[in-house]
């Protein structure tokens, strides 16, 4: 709490006008030095702590958006771990679930077998466009590490949430996300926390919730088995739950080999000929 009150501090000092430049500047590093303390303590801190500190995160953030929040949930692991964080404080929550065509087969399985199970409040977003129309007019996924968010993210999964936020007055989405996934994760919980608002390309805010964007991934395992959570079953063969045919990752290659080796062909031959033409591979915003 200390850590939190001297960020707060400084931000409000940050906020004045009459500051010089070298004071400025002195401000900006203490707030980073004291974001990365505060990330470190919370990342480090017991699995017991790490659940109270989702639960009263979760708490907090239902008693303040009472009817309006939203669970986003592709029904992997760490989706599948908050929307059982989150039922606890919010059993009729609305859970957002998009079909982008391209899942794994025994996503639509499992996903209806948890709805029945757990009562979920379940609505499901389909795409304008398909995942291979994304493909013909901007190329295949590059890695996300050096290229960001592709564009088939936008028409798949991005705008119809958006959309779906906008029709239904959603004001909270909570999410899934780990800080452990990914270095660009790890510096938006860094610079955000695990709450903050946004009104990035959308002309409405939505407040972003990430109840375990301090876990371990052994932590969300730990989760899972203690509590009895249903696992998707192609945990058996992969290590993520996803679009099929995604090549915006280290390893999708090796993936894709084992799980399909027909879609694998296509995608290489697809990618060579593009090369072959002199085009990119993909665009981006």
């Amino acid at each position: 709490m200390q850590i939190e009150r001297l960020i707060r501090k400084y931000e409000k000092e940050l906020e004045k006008n009459h500051l010089s430049c070298q004071r400025r500047e002195a401000l900006r590093r203490e707030i980073l030095r004291l974001r990365l303390a505060l990330y470190d303590q919370r990342f480090t801190q017991s699995f017991e702590k790490k659940i109270e500190f989702s639960k009263q995160l979760i708490r907090k953030t239902v008693e303040e958006h009472s009817g309006k929040c939203a669970v986003a949930c592709s029904f992997g692991k760490d989706s599948m771990v908050v929307l059982h964080l989150v039922l606890q404080f919010d059993p009729k929550v609305m859970v957002v679930y998009n079909n982008t065509g391209v899942e794994y087969p025994e996503t639509k399985e499992f996903k209806e077998k948890v709805k029945k199970e757990w009562n979920l409040n379940l609505v499901e977003t389909w795409p304008e466009k398909t995942f291979w129309q994304c493909v013909q007019e901007y190329g295949y996924p590059e890695l996300r590490y050096k290229h960001g968010s592709p564009r088939c993210c936008y028409w798949l999964k991005e705008k119809p949430t958006k959309l779906l936020i906008k029709r239904e007055g959603v004001e909270v989405l909570f999410l899934g996300l780990t800080s452990s996934e990914s270095y660009q994760r790890k510096w938006t919980i860094v610079n955000y926390g695990p709450r903050y608002s946004t009104r990035k390309n959308a002309p409405y805010e939505i407040v972003k919730v990430h109840p375990i964007a301090y876990w371990k991934e052994e932590d969300v395992w730990r989760y899972i088995k203690e509590n009895d959570i249903p696992v998707h079953p192609a945990y058996s063969y992969t290590n993520r739950i996803g679009c099929l045919p995604c090549t915006g990752y280290r390893d999708w290659m090796i993936l894709l080999a084992r799980v399909n080796p027909r879609l694998l062909r296509k995608i290489l031959k697809d990618r060579s000929e593009s090369k072959r033409q002199g085009e990119g591979l993909s665009r981006f915003f």
